[in-house]
């Protein structure tokens, strides 16, 4: 079982950035438990491991749950998963961002593109649902060739949504 959700969230733009992180995150709890209840699980207590990976105590379901500007998303699958989204916004020093925090075959993907910010994101994106999945965070993850894990990659709307299960 893999389900795959996104919603789009409207807020005034004049909010502080906390403010809308709290939205952002609430209604990323919201969509999880709405999609939670449909598949018969409710009354549950979402607990997190010593790392901070967020679990239900007791449940053969998996869960990620991902936001960014004006979008949340989650996954729920039988197996282990992450959930990464970003916002499309071009920026500039994409190939220094690249050998910062990529290793060489993510870089080699990236120079054989033109170093293509979309293609740029899918892989950023990969990376932060790798570390999702494994429980591990973003710094770990980073260490890892994306390039040789299973993502899949959703664009809409100015958005990437990336999964890896």
């Amino acid at each position: 079982m893999l389900k795959i959700e996104y919603r789009f969230v409207d807020y005034e733009n004049n909010l502080s950035s906390r403010k809308k992180s709290e939205i952002l995150h609430s209604s990323a709890y919201d969509l999880l438990d709405e999609k939670l209840n449909e598949i018969g699980i409710s009354g549950y207590e979402i607990k997190k491991t010593e790392s901070g990976k967020p679990y239900i105590e007791n449940c053969d379901i998996h869960f990620s749950i991902s936001h960014t500007d004006g979008l949340v998303c989650c996954v729920i699958s039988d197996k282990e998963c992450g959930i990464d989204c970003e916002k499309l916004i071009p920026r500039d020093k994409i190939k220094e961002m690249a050998e910062r925090f990529f290793v060489d075959g993510e870089i080699d993907l990236l120079e054989n593109c033109g170093y293509s910010y979309e293609e740029f994101l899918r892989l950023w994106t990969c990376k932060e649902a790798i570390g999702k999945r494994l429980g591990c965070g973003l710094m770990k993850a980073l260490k890892i060739d994306s390039t040789k894990e299973v993502c899949s990659t959703i664009i809409e709307n100015g958005y990437i949504i990336t999964v890896n299960v």
